[in-house]
């Protein structure tokens, strides 16, 4: 792998970080607006949760 390759790797692995970060929190606030919809869906109660343990 380049040293170009690499940053350029890098550099996507970064954004995907920074996407997954953004998403989180936005379900966090959602599910702070909308209580109602806790148990619809495990994964996103478990990243809401996560997301305000580590506020």
């Amino acid at each position: 792998m380049t040293t170009d390759e690499q940053q350029q790797f890098e550099s996507e692995a970064d954004a995907r970080t920074a996407r997954a970060s953004v998403r989180a929190r936005h379900l966090a606030e959602l599910m702070e607006r909308r209580p109602d919809l806790f148990g619809v869906h495990p994964a996103a109660d478990l990243v809401a949760d996560s997301v305000r343990w580590t506020a």
